[in-house]
Formats: C-alpha cells, sequence, structure tokens
C-alpha cells in the first residue's frame, strides 16, 4: 500500500515536523510512506498535478488554519481525478470538528482527531487487511461509511513520547537546507490560556531528557543554522529547561540558533545568569505578555506576574547577546481600544528586539469558540477566524489598530 503525507505551508521556507513525525512512527513499525510538501502560494492544479504523478493508495493532508481552505479545494480536485485514493486529514484544524466536516465535505474519507502517530498508523494497518478502522474502533479516527459517520469520538495524546522516533535523517539535511527546523521536547502546556489549544488538559509530557540532548548534538553536528522549539511554554520545568540550555552552550558551533517560546516571568536568577552567558545569535526567546490589563488576564486564565516578567525582559537585555521577541493579542476578554492602548506603550517602552502584535483568533475547540457570545466575538467565519469586533472593542478601532 503506497502511502503518502503532504501538508500546504505557509512559506517555502517552513517545514511540517508533524509529517516526519507520523513518516518515522509508520518506519518503525514496519510500514513506509513518502512525503511531498508544498506552500499555499503553488498553482492548485501544480499541486494537483504533482499528487497524481504518485501511485497512492492513501493520501493525508495535515490541516492548519493557514491551509484548511486550498487543502479542501485540493482533496476534491484529487477525488475528481483519482477517486480511487483514500483521503486522511489530521491536524489542529479538523480535530475539534471532524463530524462538521465530514458532513460538509463528503471527499474526505477519514479525519484523525489529536496527535495522530498511533493513530495513523493503525488506519493505515487496518487498510492494508481489507479493514475500514471503523470497526473495531481506532482511537481518534473518525469516518464515513455507507454514508454514515462512525468511529472515535475523541482526539488523542500519545501516552509515551518515547515511542515516537526522532523525525530527521540525513537526507532531510539535504531536502531542508534552506529551511526552519521545528523540534520539540515536550507535547502539552501545564497553563489554560483561554485562546489557546495547547493547555486543553493542563498537562505537559516531556521526551526523555537524555534522548532530546543526543537529537540536539546530531542538529549542531550538522550545522543546521535555525532550530525552532514548538514547546508551548519550554521553560515550565526548570530543571528541563537548564539542562538543555547549558548544553547547546557547552556545544555551541558557532552556527547553530535556537529559538524557545518562554513565560520569562518564571525565569529565576539561575536562569537568567545561565542566558547572559551565551554567544550573541546561539539563543531567542519569544515571551507572550498578549496584554497587561489584569482584568483581561484573570478572565484568560493566564498566569503571568507583569512586574517580574518586565524586570526579566531588562535583565536579559543588559548583556545584549539574546534576541527578545515579545508578542501582544489585541480583541482579547476586557481589553478595549484604550486598555490595549496601555498594553502596548508598556510593551514597546521595554524596547524589545521584536513586538508582534497579532488578533485574536477564535480557533475551534478553544474556550472563546466555546463563549463566543458571553464576549460578542464576531470573527471571520473562514481562517484564520481574526475577531472583527467583541464587547470592548468595535470593528473601527479593529481596524485602527491594525493601520
Amino acid at each position: 500500500m503506497n502511502v503518502v503525507l503532504s501538508t500546504l505551508n505557509s512559506k517555502f521556507i517552513h517545514s511540517s515536523l508533524a509529517l516526519r513525525y507520523l513518516k518515522a512512527y509508520g518506519e518503525a513499525h514496519g510500514q513506509a510512506y513518502d512525503i511531498v510538501e508544498y506552500t499555499i502560494n503553488m498553482p492548485v492544479l501544480h499541486i494537483l498535478g504533482d499528487i497524481t504523478e504518485h501511485d497512492i493508495d492513501v493520501l493525508g493532508f495535515a490541516c492548519y488554519i493557514w491551509n484548511i481552505e486550498m487543502t479542501l479545494h485540493v482533496v476534491d480536485m484529487v477525488k475528481a481525478v483519482r477517486p480511487d485514493i483514500k483521503i486522511v486529514l489530521g491536524g489542529p484544524e479538523v480535530s475539534f470538528t471532524a463530524d462538521e466536516l465530514l458532513e460538509r465535505c463528503p471527499n474526505i474519507d477519514y479525519i484523525v482527531q489529536g496527535e495522530g502517530e498511533e493513530a495513523f498508523h493503525a488506519l493505515v494497518t487496518a487498510l492494508q487487511v481489507g479493514n475500514d478502522g471503523l470497526d473495531p474502533v481506532i482511537p481518534g479516527v473518525r469516518g464515513r461509511r455507507d454514508g454514515s459517520i462512525l468511529g472515535s469520538l475523541e482526539a488523542v495524546e500519545v501516552s509515551d513520547l518515547s515511542s515516537i522516533p526522532f523525525p530527521y535523517t540525513e537526507e532531510d539535511m539535504e531536502d531542508l537546507e534552506h529551511k526552519i527546523i521545528y523540534y520539540e521536547s515536550s507535547r502539552g502546556c501545564p497553563f489554560s490560556c483561554q485562546y489557546c489549544l495547547s493547555g486543553n488538559k493542563n498537562t505537559v509530557r516531556f521526551f526523555p531528557q537524555e534522548r532530546t540532548l543526543e537529537e540536539l548534538q546530531w542538529f549542531i553536528d550538522h550545522g543546521v543554522k535555525h532550530v525552532k522549539f514548538v514547546d508551548r511554554t519550554f521553560n515550565c520545568k526548570k530543571s528541563h529547561a537548564m539542562a538543555i540550555w547549558q548544553f547547546i552552550c557547552d556545544h555551541d558551533n558557532g552556527v547553530t540558533n535556537f529559538h524557545f517560546e518562554i513565560a520569562a516571568d518564571i525565569l529565576d536568577e539561575e536562569e537568567i545568569a545561565l542566558l547572559k552567558t551565551m554567544r550573541p545569535g546561539l539563543v531567542q526567546l519569544e515571551i507572550g505578555v498578549q496584554s497587561t490589563n489584569d482584568a483581561t488576564i484573570t478572565e484568560i486564565h493566564r498566569t503571568m506576574q507583569l512586574d517580574r516578567l518586565k524586570a526579566v525582559v531588562r535583565s536579559i537585555q543588559e548583556k545584549e547577546n539574546i534576541h527578545e521577541h515579545l508578542d501582544l493579542i489585541a480583541g482579547l476578554p476586557y481589553e478595549g481600544y484604550e486598555t490595549f492602548a496601555r498594553s502596548f506603550d508598556e510593551i514597546y517602552a521595554l524596547k524589545p528586539n521584536q513586538l508582534q502584535l497579532g488578533f485574536l483568533k477564535v480557533l475551534k475547540g478553544s474556550y472563546m469558540y466555546e463563549h463566543a457570545t458571553e464576549y460578542g466575538l464576531i470573527y471571520r467565519s473562514r481562517p484564520p477566524y481574526e475577531v472583527l469586533k467583541t464587547n470592548w472593542l468595535g470593528f473601527g478601532e479593529i481596524l485602527r489598530i491594525r493601520q
């Protein structure tokens, strides 16, 4: 059975970690998958032509807010010319609305909900022996049979992350030479910010530390230019963060840069001291502030000590060796135009290397999605579901912030 994994990245420099995890897990269990990646800027007919050049039995797509509409268009076209191909969708954009998508899009055969390594492998195994994968139920897999939607009703997690092999190979290094390498040392988040999906279960699972250090050495030995950790709150466990930061400091090759998303207010003096010893350019930190308005922070269930965050940012800046990237979100509950202006001014005054202003995205499966009416959230009905109006912020004010 020929299995091809694909996605539409937002830009050429991006690569899909998810597809490589699926492939590595499949290979570890006797299944061979091919990967073909495209971008949302490519002509659809080019993508269709390339896909149909492959001999494919099962075609899987990783779906996100930036690619879902185009992915569904590609799926329809693939089915039109190759109706024999089984189409499987996975990823955060389809994990929480599987039935809705299966009802709306008849060309989707299956949806994998949640983390896909075990579920996708089990589905392929079932298809290989002539089973449709819906009876017995495979956790995380939802699909259709004779017009009925059947299968699992829940998004799943991989309980033992050590069962997932390292996702990169020597061959990958040739293909990804000019792209960002994505990597993770943990999954989940201990916090429960209501606009995000990562903290839905308030749990964090870690890959084995010794293995993580070996994999980081692999990146260093291969002279990878940029490794971006996708851990949602990298420093949520001090011993974990310290071990990795000390390792990359001790094994610095003078070339590789590592990007981490952190909660700055929980850094202590020992961690800050270690960061200050690093080569300029070795590490960059992305710090999510989102708002400085107390009522907003409380309402979105975000844990943040603002004064401590400011002190940490200023302390790290003293050595001028670490690139700091601070984030704000416009359109959160209890954040009006004036309070957002204060949030912006406070963070701008910190003089970060980069200040990123985003607009609330009402993600399917998030608390904000479930409570949109309560907050008066009017948002784009199509991806990326950005807010247009709230009980506290008018459409005209959102336009003004954009401008």
